[in-house]
């Protein structure tokens, strides 16, 4: 892992033509190696917030710093404005940290509009959405509205001075500009790389399947995968038929986690199967591979990633049909279904077929196709 460097070789990092401001994740591995592969690797820097060796080991690549969670704050803060100041172009990748939002409002303050560069936000969902989906509960619930609300009136003045609004479906970009305001243009897709269409031709050859009908449910250990609704639903699957319900819970919140677990074989038994150990990208695709269909009943855009693979591995996937993420893929031709299909006719929930399943594929390996994706970047990078 490469830490800060010593504050007198500050300038040694401070040449690059765009910075990307990102927590440590999943995505930032593959990206960091598709942008150092397909564009001038010296036009850019990755400043990681926080260790992403538990995803991802990305000490090879030295246009990486790292800002971990024991260095002193003062001095990441510096480091930080002074990366922006000499940049041209900065995008932040995920607005969840008050630390950073507040930081970036401070730098508002004491620069000139014409001296900043542009800056744009690549959305994630949970950073657009979850603030005004999911109101606080629970204890100190009134301290937690004070904070909610400061917190938002700081991001609607970063948002405000945004140059762009990089989205993944055009719904996100829709409801962003309603919620905050904001004249940023809009640069669609910019989706994390690209995955070779060999790799998912593979992984469905090599992938062994169930002999059991097995579900999908959900992406992650997180309360907006809505889990507890749909174990409800899947229950009276099971009452039907025997099946498999296989739950992704090795990313996210690990007392949600347990929750999830002690109410699945509360309502499922041994059909239910929850995944804990991590899995890296191409094991994760064999891994889809093998189930049936997808549930993920999330109430707004999450998991396109995982609902990305699992469409070009040609299977069945239910959405909430109010999403974005159920109309961005409706307006590409790609055919999926509404949770409520499965109370409605539970009957026809294994039912698919090959012609649908091939279809989906091709229009989304030429969707997320590599020149598709450069080309995406390339005109972000160059505005």
């Amino acid at each position: 892992m490469r830490a800060l460097p010593p504050i007198e070789d500050w300038r040694d990092y401070s040449l690059s033509r765009i910075l990307h401001v990102f927590p440590a994740s999943t995505f930032l591995g593959p990206f960091i190696e598709f942008i150092n592969t397909n564009f001038p690797q010296e036009d850019h820097l990755f400043y990681v917030m926080g260790d992403n060796s538990k995803y991802q080991d990305i000490s090879n690549h030295t246009n990486v710093i790292t800002a971990l969670k024991s260095d002193r704050k003062m001095r990441t803060a510096r480091r930080l404005i002074s990366l922006i100041k000499s940049s041209e172009k900065v995008v932040f990748h995920g607005l969840f940290s008050l630390e950073l939002i507040v930081l970036l409002n401070a730098y508002f303050l004491i620069s000139s509009r014409s001296k900043r560069p542009k800056m744009f936000w690549r959305i994630w969902g949970g950073d657009l959405y979850n603030d005004f989906l999911y109101p606080p509960s629970g204890r100190l619930k009134s301290l937690k509205k004070i904070r909610r609300s400061i917190f938002l009136q700081l991001k609607k003045r970063l948002v405000r001075h945004l140059h762009g609004i990089i989205a993944p479906v055009q719904g996100d970009y829709d409801f962003a500009v309603s919620k905050y305001k904001t004249n940023a243009k809009l640069f669609m897709m910019g989706a994390y790389g690209y995955t070779d269409r060999t790799i998912f031709d593979q992984a469905l050859t090599n992938s062994e399947g169930y002999s059991t009908p097995s579900i999908l449910l959900g992406n992650s250990a997180s309360v907006t995968n809505e889990h507890f609704e749909a174990l409800d639903i899947l229950e009276g699957l099971k009452n039907m038929s025997s099946i498999r319900v296989i739950c992704p819970l090795s990313y996210g919140d690990k007392d949600y986690a347990e929750k999830v677990i002690e109410y699945g074989k509360a309502r499922l038994g041994e059909s239910f199967e929850p995944v804990l150990t991590f899995m890296k990208k191409e094991e994760y695709i064999k891994f889809l591979a093998s189930v049936d269909i997808a549930i993920m009943n999330h109430r707004r855009q999450q998991g396109l990633g995982n609902i990305s693979i699992l469409l070009r591995l040609g299977k069945k996937v239910y959405l909430r049909r109010e999403t974005s993420t159920f109309r961005h893929f409706t307006d590409l031709g790609i055919k999926v279904f509404d949770v409520e299909d499965i109370i409605k006719n539970p009957e026809q929930t294994f039912i698919w077929s090959n012609e649908l399943a091939k279809h989906n594929r091709e229009i989304l390996f030429d969707y997320f196709g590599k020149e598709r994706t450069i080309h995406a970047w390339r005109t972000i990078f160059d505005s």
